[in-house]
């Protein structure tokens, strides 16, 4: 690590900003099943930093908001290092938390749910960055993009099964809508950009065929079966890494997987644009020792290649309920210890084309 640094911000104003228009009527609209998956999730962070010659200015954008009720806007100020912020080395997770949204400006009670907060943080004469916190009942990766760019009841299936996790004797209401926590402690995490060549992946993938005909010998080989794009070399191999990183543990689980949107996936047609969840998980549990041994890397791109092709070949809304509620006892594993390893958003969203001004 190159450095640590103690960010801390100077608020000067938190705000809320409330619909424009007159109307008190109130009105509401049910929630998906892609809605109810994510019920008690933790809120999604994300963060953009901009250069100062980008000139913030007021556009009209949609309005989502109901009469009443309003978004949550802090305006901030750090003398932080702008540069080393927004730089691929690593930084502890915690130096970024003061750029995000207080967690009392998305907050959550029993009865109420705040959707999104937003915080602007100047760093003058350097730039500024906006901190998005979204509850993912509402927001899903893709949405929360199209936001940034310009800005019948509840399925019960899943409210009963995240009521199943989450409900204990300390907290007895089960019509409370307080998210989780997050899993992790962050005072103990770190973040990092790594970036892997063209060369980089040729090796990976030249490496996991190298393995597949030592392994297959003078059997048919697999080699047209897997799909071995770069993002399945490179979750392989970071996943391999990883565990390995973290020792055998007495060969502990690892729930490792990805999160997909399916708006292109589903046999009824979904707009590109659809704002809303439209996200599932793919995932499945192994063991330690699938990942230490020497085919551990073809062992996960296998997996994450069956996963992708299933995609490929189309999701039906049937028996879709079962399917993800059977999730739900993966994610609790990572409540009780099992090691988690996912990936969350995409390049594909062209969060980078976000315009500011």
């Amino acid at each position: 690590m190159e450095k640590s640094i103690n960010n801390k911000v100077k608020i000067h104003e938190i705000t809320r900003i409330t619909p424009f228009f007159s109307s008190t009527a109130e009105f509401s609209f049910p929630l998906t099943l892609f809605d109810t998956y994510w019920f008690k999730f933790h809120p999604i962070e994300r963060l953009f930093f901009c250069l100062s010659h980008v000139a913030l200015r007021c556009r009209k954008t949609s309005h989502l908001l109901l009469p009443k009720d309003g978004v949550s806007v802090t305006v901030a100020e750090s003398n932080t290092d702008f540069n080393y912020l927004c730089g691929n080395a690593i930084h502890e997770a915690v130096e970024f938390l003061p750029l995000t949204p207080l967690t009392s400006q998305l907050s959550t009670s029993d009865d109420k749910a705040a959707v999104i907060a937003i915080q602007i943080t100047m760093f003058p004469n350097e730039g500024f960055c906006i901190g998005i916190s979204t509850h993912h009942i509402i927001f899903d990766g893709r949405s929360s993009v199209m936001f940034m760019k310009d800005p019948t009841g509840i399925d019960m299936v899943f409210i009963n099964n995240w009521l199943a996790f989450t409900v204990s004797d300390t907290n007895p209401n089960k019509r409370s809508l307080k998210s989780l926590p997050s899993f992790v402690d962050l005072d103990n995490l770190v973040q990092a950009t790594f970036v892997l060549t063209c060369e980089d992946i040729k090796e990976l993938r030249d490496n996991i065929l190298s393995v597949l005909d030592k392994v297959n010998g003078n059997e048919v080989k697999k080699f047209d079966k897997l799909h071995l794009s770069t993002f399945v070399l490179t979750g392989a191999y970071v996943y391999s890494c990883m565990v390995k990183a973290k020792g055998a543990e007495n060969n502990r689980d690892v729930l490792f997987g990805f999160t997909a949107d399916y708006r292109k996936c589903l046999d009824l047609p979904i707009p590109m644009n659809y704002f809303g969840n439209c996200v599932g998980t793919r995932a499945m549990v192994a063991k330690t020792r699938d990942f230490m041994e020497e085919t551990g890397v073809l062992f996960v791109a296998e997996k994450l290649s069956d996963m992708i092709k299933e995609l490929e070949d189309g999701l039906t809304l049937e028996g879709f309920e079962e399917k993800l509620v059977k999730l739900m006892p993966m994610m609790k594993s990572v409540a009780q210890g099992a090691q988690g390893l996912g990936v969350i958003g995409s390049n594909r969203f062209d969060a980078y084309k976000s315009d500011f001004g």
